[in-house]
């Protein structure tokens, strides 16, 4: 596939999840942001009662936003796995190293470009508000400040979600790698058997 379509199949399979995850997506947040009490159903329920299926679905239009994370991420990773392996060869695979390695960087640029979705989300999901800091922007004397202090709340508390993402990511890369090469190796084995078993069938023929 070419890289415009992978990215349209990735974010259009991203649409589809999203689309059943966010009511409890919207619930854990407000419950880790300590925002409301009860268990997970009674969130949902209570939240259904006071604002309806709107209600449920806060954030939503930030999530199909950044269903373009996980597709940036994966189209990034094939597109230089590819690159990697056609210059080592028809037969090459991608060592473990290389794809936690590739994975990290391509999760990072991924995470980069979405954050400040990620943020503005979260806010919204939690039911904060985010009064204190638009008064604390618009007191800014300077356009420069004030434009570099908009980027810093944005991208605040990018570290920790760089270093979750970015390491879950590398892993499930690498893992998905060495799974491939494991069922390819196990494919190949059962398609060799079949042939020798087929061969020999023929060689016998019928009693």
């Amino acid at each position: 596939m070419t890289t415009g379509v992978n990215l349209l199949v990735g974010y259009l399979a991203g649409v589809v999840a999203v689309t059943g995850t966010t009511p409890l997506d919207m619930a854990s947040t407000k419950l880790q942001a300590g925002t409301v009490q009860g268990s997970l159903a009674a969130v949902l329920w209570k939240t259904f009662q006071q604002r309806g299926l709107p209600g449920l679905y806060d954030g939503y239009g930030y999530n199909l936003a950044l269903c373009t994370n996980p597709a940036i991420s994966n189209t990034l990773f094939d597109q230089i796995k590819g690159i990697i392996l056609q210059r080592q060869g028809p037969s090459a695979t991608l060592s473990s190293f290389h794809a936690f390695v590739l994975g990290a960087f391509t999760k990072s640029v991924a995470i980069l470009v979405t954050y400040p979705l990620t943020f503005l989300k979260t806010l919204l999901q939690a039911g904060r508000e985010t009064t204190s800091s638009r008064d604390s922007l618009e007191s800014e004397p300077s356009d420069k400040r004030r434009r570099f202090k908009t980027l810093a709340v944005l991208y605040s508390g990018l570290g920790a979600q760089l270093l979750k993402g970015v390491l879950q990511a590398a892993l499930l890369y690498m893992a998905k790698e060495r799974i491939e090469v494991g069922a390819s190796a196990v494919v190949r084995l059962l398609v060799k058997l079949l042939r020798v078993r087929s061969a020999r069938a023929s060689i016998v023929g019928p009693a």
